[in-house]
């Protein structure tokens, strides 16, 4: 509050640039937490019982952000991805999940790309419809993330496509290029034998 919005977005004159990520015009979020290009990137940020839901390709989308913690958080329904957490610049560093749920979104859960100690804790991440492939997954997908740990999630319900065709996700959780992978009291509950 100390600045005119003017000095905070120059070339929006007053209004703050829109929630379109650098590169891709027209993706949108529900919420997004992070540096818009050529603006400072966040460093601490709060979100506790918060539902965020119906996303047109994210709900949350985090890009460039550090400490940030998501506490009791329902993110759910979104058309995309449920979270999408990515580091053009700066790359993200400190975001953690507590409780809270990630399900029933169009396609995974949650992405992290680029992501320096990424806690999820006693998260449950369950119904996401994406994950056919071996390398994909329905809950969580951490690409060239260092320090990931999953403490006490809960992954269920990763049957994908359609009542007439359902397809069983080949995995939860995909790390690709991970260092320092720590998975420790989760549940992961597969779906039924098929006929």
């Amino acid at each position: 509050q100390n600045f005119p919005q003017r000095h905070m977005f120059p070339e929006a004159g007053l209004a703050p640039p829109t929630n379109r990520v650098p590169g891709t015009p027209g993706e949108t979020a529900c919420l997004v937490i992070g540096g818009v290009e050529g603006y400072a990137d966040v460093h601490g940020a709060r979100l506790q019982d918060v539902y965020i839901h119906g996303g047109p390709l994210y709900g949350l989308h985090l890009i460039d952000a550090s400490n940030v913690l998501i506490t009791s958080c329902m993110i759910q329904f979104n058309r995309g991805k449920g979270v999408s957490i990515h580091s053009p610049d700066s790359g993200s560093s400190a975001i953690t999940f507590i409780a809270g749920e990630i399900g029933q979104n169009g396609i995974v859960g949650l992405e992290a790309e680029n992501v320096d100690n990424l806690l999820l804790m006693n998260v449950t991440i369950e119904g996401n419809m994406a994950g056919a492939g071996e390398t994909e997954a329905n809950g969580l997908i951490a690409i060239e993330c260092n320090g990931v740990q999953l403490r006490g999630c809960h992954f269920e319900e990763a049957t994908i496509g359609d009542d007439e065709d359902p397809v069983q996700a080949y995995q939860y959780a995909l790390f690709d290029t991970c260092r320092g992978v720590v998975v420790e009291s989760c549940t992961f509950q597969g779906g039924e034998d098929a006929e």
